[in-house]
């Protein structure tokens, strides 16, 4: 009995197993892995957002910068290089490439957004500017061909009231002014100033 008794007190002071203990830094750095691959899957969704993180786009530049990478509202923490592709390889599928896929994914796609930026800065002002200096360009032209138009206008009620007045018949002459009063009056209502009918041909 009492060996019996002594056998089963004895069990009762034998240690459990022991459990491994976990270090803590361990856990913070597969936490911060596995934050970052998230993070990096929502800059490739949403690159526009993150355009002008200036943190991120120099974290982005390689595999280095990119372990020493911090956010803490991401729980994203720096490490060494070794230690991130230690933990992608047990933690990721895919290992540390696929982080690293990501890395210059998510760096290419905030580049096509900054270009598209750039682009559209030069539409509103660069491009616009251009069209301004094609249009001024288009109306000096416009304006010189009307000068030419009204100069030979002119030359022509000239030549017309001279062959009137050749003709010696008082009716020719007087349908011919009539007919240029009318052309004349057609030529009032030009809206542009520049333009103006000398005033040789009025008096006809």
């Amino acid at each position: 009995m009492n060996n019996k008794s002594g056998a089963v007190g004895s069990c009762d002071f034998e240690p459990h197993s022991a459990r491994p203990k976990v270090d803590v830094r361990v856990e913070r750095n597969t936490e911060s892995v596995l934050a970052l691959k998230e993070f990096l899957t929502e800059v490739l969704r949403s690159p526009s957002d993150f355009k002008d993180n200036y943190e991120l786009a120099l974290a982005l530049k390689s595999q280095g910068a990119l372990a020493k990478y911090t956010d803490k509202s991401r729980l994203i923490r720096a490490t060494s290089l070794n230690t991130m592709k230690r933990i992608a390889r047990s933690t990721i599928a895919g290992g540390f490439e696929a982080i690293d896929r990501l890395r210059i994914a998510a760096q290419e796609a905030i580049l096509q957004e900054e270009n598209k930026a750039t682009s559209s800065n030069k539409v509103t002002k660069a491009g616009l500017a251009k069209r301004v200096k094609e249009l001024e360009g288009e109306n000096l032209h416009l304006r010189t061909d009307l000068l030419l138009l009204t100069s030979v206008f002119r030359e022509s009620l000239n030549q017309a009231k001279q062959y009137a007045r050749k003709s010696g018949k008082e009716s020719v002459l007087e349908a011919c002014r009539n007919d240029q009063r009318i052309l004349l009056d057609k030529l009032s209502l030009l809206k542009n100033a520049n333009v103006q009918i000398p005033a040789e041909i009025h008096a006809l």
